[in-house]
């Protein structure tokens, strides 16, 4: 009975790493918006297992690895997909330049690259309650996998360009082995100043979320690096 606690932890984990490959699968068969859906499955799952490993006390070294490997591929390889599939349809009607453009969407692909780092880092440098530095990966994965789910709503349609597409990925994978100090959400009553942007935040988020729905995701993505970065400005 205790092996079958101690793992309930990694099996969940393990269920993020499935989410993570069934997106890929779905991708594939050209299911961006299906794909997308499996990737904030796994986010959910992933944002569980800590919390019930804490709660059955069943915290080790393995379920931690199988923490990074999952979310490398769940947020790191399964957006990349997506990305370089979006990039592909914007070019496939473009016959004089299919195979140049085509070249570019590989740029996707830095995506999973520097999400290895970024969670390398992460893995051999100390816990901070109240910050992480640069943006997490989940946070990445979730921004992509929103965009074609939006898309199909013909919302922030301008991001499907190819160009900015590009600039997205080159942006998500400098934000995620940056420096900038991201302040974590939950509350912490030993830093007073640091609730005040995690309450506003949060009331923003879900005024967001509730009149704009997916298209909320990637806004509010950006609206916490931005109070992040306005934090670490105030003194």
């Amino acid at each position: 009975m205790k092996v079958i606690v101690a793992n309930i932890p990694n099996i969940i984990t393990l269920s993020n790493m499935l989410c993570g490959i069934t997106a890929i699968i779905l991708a594939f068969d050209n299911q961006l918006s299906n794909a997308g859906i499996a990737i904030f499955i796994g986010a959910f799952l992933d944002f569980i297992d800590g919390f019930v490993a804490r709660t059955l006390k069943a915290e080790s070294i393995v379920g931690k690895q199988l923490d990074s490997f999952s979310d490398l591929i769940t947020f790191g390889l399964a957006p990349s997909m997506i990305i370089y599939l979006l990039i592909c349809e914007n070019t496939i009607n473009l016959d004089n330049y299919f195979f140049q453009l085509n070249m570019l969407a590989y740029i996707a692909f830095i995506i999973p690259i520097f999400s290895a780092i970024r969670l390398s880092k992460f893995n051999t440098t100390n816990p901070n309650y109240n910050y992480f530095f640069g943006i997490p990966t989940p946070a990445s994965g979730i921004f992509i996998a929103s965009l074609p789910i939006i898309f199909d709503q013909n919302n922030l349609m301008f991001l499907k360009e190819t160009e900015n597409l590009i600039l997205t990925c080159l942006t998500l994978s400098a934000l995620m082995v940056s420096n900038i100090k991201i302040f974590s959400i939950k509350i912490d009553p030993k830093t007073k100043k640091l609730n005040i942007f995690r309450i506003t935040f949060l009331i923003i988020s879900i005024i967001l979320l509730y009149t704009l729905s997916i298209t909320a995701i990637p806004i509010i993505i950006i609206l916490h690096i931005f109070l992040s970065i306005i934090n670490n400005l105030i003194k």
